[in-house]
């Protein structure tokens, strides 16, 4: 077979390797070479580098790699599968230790409404006013100053006074 005169470039692609690899074997010696006048490094191949070699090359290669890479999406859809139902046991989990909020607040409203005495506010709910009024005047834990009113009177800046 004639010999090819092939940029560093064009012998990589045709031996299958690296453009690094190429001018590797160049600087050692092992592939044939010259500089054009161009100022470009040419590299000549003849039918023994280029054919057979490296076509067996590819060939098991190529094999190798898609063994290897077959081996690898599979472990990688065993670890989503069991992934996947960790996660779906931690929801289930999740689920059952906090039922949604719908659920809670039903039974709890209708228990207060039961108990609640007329003419009183049952203590939840005033809970709930001191808290929303604690933290609307800038209690503790709030920005908006450390010496504001809050409450029922007997607290001042989320501090209480002395009665």
């Amino acid at each position: 077979m004639a010999r090819r005169r092939l940029t560093v470039q064009a012998a990589a692609g045709a031996l299958g390797t690296s453009v690094d690899a190429v001018r590797s074997r160049v600087r050692r010696g092992s592939l044939d070479s010259e500089k054009g006048e161009d100022g470009r490094v040419y590299v000549w191949l003849g039918g023994d580098e280029a054919g057979a070699k490296s076509q067996a090359q590819d060939e098991g290669s190529s094999g190798l790699l898609v063994d290897e890479l077959r081996d690898r999406v599979q472990f990688l859809e065993r670890e989503l599968e069991r992934k996947d139902a960790i996660l779906l046991n931690m929801t289930e989990a999740m689920k059952a230790l906090n039922p949604p909020a719908e659920t809670i607040s039903e039974p709890r409203e209708a228990a207060s409404a039961a108990t609640e005495q007329p003419g009183r506010e049952s203590r939840s709910r005033r809970s709930k006013a001191r808290r929303r009024a604690h933290s609307a005047a800038g209690g503790a834990g709030s920005s908006r100053g450390s010496r504001q009113w809050v409450g029922s009177g007997r607290c001042w800046g989320g501090r209480r006074t002395p009665s």
